[in-house]
């Protein structure tokens, strides 16, 4: 009898230890992490016996994926530290009863913003009506070649600014193809500039949270001559910019996402545009991306669509009357037509300035049409600085945040203003060519 009690005895300890185990089997990799000015992503292993949860008490870093179940890689999306002071945070696992904390810390910065790199993740969003066509629906690698290119011309101009594909979207899962997402729809075509109002509430579903990606819209425009169109930066109040709209820093933080599409637009028309050596190619998809995502982050049109009353409030850059610059170029494109010859370089080029009168050669990348569209200048790149460190619409860190309070987006009230691109010349559809004097322009 007393042996039947005791293997009971021990039966019932054990299977209280095992349920016991049972009911703490949640683990992490680690349960603190320090996150250094050079990290964006940390990653951190989940062991779970089922569903669990992950949230953040900061803005600042968080999990892409806050549930799941079973073992799991979490990745959790950083933002630097841009300010001097240190500060902590804590990240919050839980699994049936079981909680577990990682425990976040980031130094003070140190060093200067000049030489601080933006990291900006980036969404495609591809419409298309015909899976089988090439310009709606470019092969996989497509967009990471053109982003790479657009990279290059940043980089070359040290505006310390990388474009990132996105790994995932803003509910934590992971995308198929990075930094891509492809959506059918059953129009053949979208006004450029409708795209992109407020009134277009048709695909305003399409946005990713915008404080955290930068969407950029691809689609076949019902305006054939027009490249790209992008949404201007909305400043808060506290740190506005010329040329710049306005609007209190409280409200804007609370945007993530709206009722209607917010970001860059580019024609799927061009999508296949590259620019063959020694020639100028007006509709090159690489500069017209790099040009719209300048507008993203601030920068204004080199030259003036009013005569010469417009700005774009950079001293260090050279503006001229484009509509001027048009009626000549039309007359030219005439004579080439006429004549069976050659574009040449040095006139399509060739620009008046409004300050002297003097001709200078185009080649800022917020100029168009015919560009050498290899340069940015220091006072464009210091817009771009202040928009990137001061917006809270444009992805990245922040040198300041303006409300911590819960407030929803419907309370406020924001209008879009776009960047006004002009068509693409009719006649401009070939190539300049450049000859062996003129291929150091294109050195950069």
């Amino acid at each position: 009898m007393k042996n039947w009690r005791f293997f009971l005895y021990i039966s019932g300890l054990l299977l209280t230890i095992a349920c016991s185990n049972e009911d703490h089997l949640l683990s992490l990799s680690t349960n603190s992490l320090n996150l250094k000015q050079d990290i964006w992503e940390q990653t951190v292993n989940i062991q779970a016996p089922g569903k669990w949860t992950a949230r953040s008490d900061v803005d600042w870093c968080g999990p892409y994926q806050m549930s799941g179940e079973g073992d799991k890689t979490l990745t959790l999306w950083v933002k630097p530290n841009l300010s001097d002071q240190q500060r902590s945070g804590t990240i919050t696992i839980k699994s049936g009863g079981d909680t577990e904390t990682i425990a976040l810390s980031q130094p003070a910065f140190q060093g200067s913003l000049d030489d601080f790199t933006y990291h900006l993740p980036v969404i495609f969003h591809i419409l298309y009506k015909d899976k089988n066509d090439p310009l709606q629906y470019p092969a996989e690698g497509r967009m990471a070649e053109i982003l790479k290119g657009v990279n290059r011309l940043y980089a070359n101009n040290k505006m310390n600014v990388q474009f990132e594909l996105a790994k995932f979207d803003q509910t934590g899962k992971e995308l198929e193809e990075p930094g891509v997402m492809r959506e059918a729809i059953k129009v053949d075509s979208i006004s450029s500039m409708k795209f992109l109002a407020q009134n277009n509430t048709d695909y305003g579903y399409l946005n990713q949270d915008f404080q955290r990606y930068i969407n950029i819209f691809v689609f076949a425009y019902s305006e054939k001559k027009n490249l790209g169109v992008s949404d201007l930066p909305v400043m808060p109040t506290e740190h506005t910019m010329d040329g710049l709209a306005n609007q209190a820093g409280k409200e804007l933080q609370t945007f993530k996402t709206l009722g209607f599409p917010w970001g860059v637009t580019i024609n799927n028309q061009i999508i296949d545009q590259d620019q063959e050596p020694r020639t100028i190619n007006p509709r090159y998809v690489t500069l017209t991306l790099a040009h719209e995502l300048g507008h993203y982050i601030g920068l204004l049109h080199t030259f003036s669509q009013n005569e010469c009353y417009e700005d774009d409030y950079c001293d260090d850059t050279k503006n001229c009357d484009y509509n001027a610059y048009e009626e000549e170029l039309t007359r030219y494109m005439d004579e080439i037509t006429t004549s069976g010859g050659k574009i040449d370089a040095d006139i399509v080029l060739r620009r008046i300035s409004c300050e002297d009168g003097s001709d200078y050669r185009a080649d800022n990348i917020l100029d168009y049409m015919y560009t050498i569209g290899n340069i940015f200048t220091e006072q464009q790149k210091a817009r771009v600085q202040k928009v990137l460190n001061y917006c809270p619409m444009v992805p990245g860190p922040k040198l300041e945040i303006y409300n911590t309070a819960k407030t929803r987006a419907t309370d406020y009230f924001i209008m879009p203003r776009l960047s006004d691109c002009p068509e693409v010349n009719g006649n401009a559809n070939g190539n300049a060519n450049v000859n062996g004097n003129q291929r150091s322009w294109l050195a950069r």
